[in-house]
């Protein structure tokens, strides 16, 4: 048995566990929008995502996004949406990245799928500091209406959360106020550049 399908049996065994001990009329309602298998694959790809951010997991977790939706909110929040990462110190984009500028920013990686934060200092973190031919970049995202598909623990229902944290013991889940958002292409303002 491989790795992945032992976790996804464990996943799916507590889930189905959960799922037992719910009233009648809860059960009804679960089932309008999760079964255990589909909840419990939904488990497994967000932790794909969350621990490599790959394209084929994020295609994945978007096959729930319709009962994501009755869980999350997927709305872009009102408060800020940062992206920390580095580019090497002669990238072309670095011409154009000064604190304010307005860019647009193309998502080649991941298959258009990117991994956001509404925390500043994680995207500081992600950012990292000045050292040697990398340079850190931060961005707001600017664009009104992305593509979310996973919103942060924060804008997610608490029977979510507890039930994700069960199953997985909170796997890369609760530190980072992550978003995930689907684009080809996004714009964004400057926050900072770490020369």
């Amino acid at each position: 048995m491989s790795d992945q399908t032992q976790k996804q049996k464990q996943i799916l065994a507590s889930v189905q566990a959960y799922y037992a001990i719910l009233k009648p009329d809860q059960q009804a309602y679960f089932l309008q929008y999760w079964t255990p298998q589909t909840l419990a694959d939904c488990f497994y790809w967000m932790r794909q995502w969350y621990k490599a951010w790959t394209g084929g997991a994020a295609r994945h977790v978007q096959v729930h996004r319709d009962a994501l939706q009755t869980c999350m909110r997927l709305d872009r929040p009102k408060t800020p949406i940062y992206r920390g990462f580095k580019l090497a110190s002669n990238h072309p984009s670095l011409v154009h990245c000064v604190p304010g500028a307005t860019v647009l920013l193309p998502v080649q990686r991941n298959q258009g799928h990117s991994s956001w934060t509404g925390d500043l200092r994680v995207a500081q973190r992600f950012s990292g500091a000045k050292r040697g031919q990398l340079v850190g970049v931060i961005l707001e995202l600017l664009d009104t209406h992305p593509a979310i598909f996973l919103a942060p623990p924060e804008r997610t229902d608490r029977w979510f959360n507890a039930l994700y944290d069960h199953c997985l013991s909170g796997a890369y889940r609760r530190t980072e106020s992550e978003y995930a958002i689907a684009g080809e292409q996004f714009t964004v303002r400057v926050v900072a550049v770490k020369r």
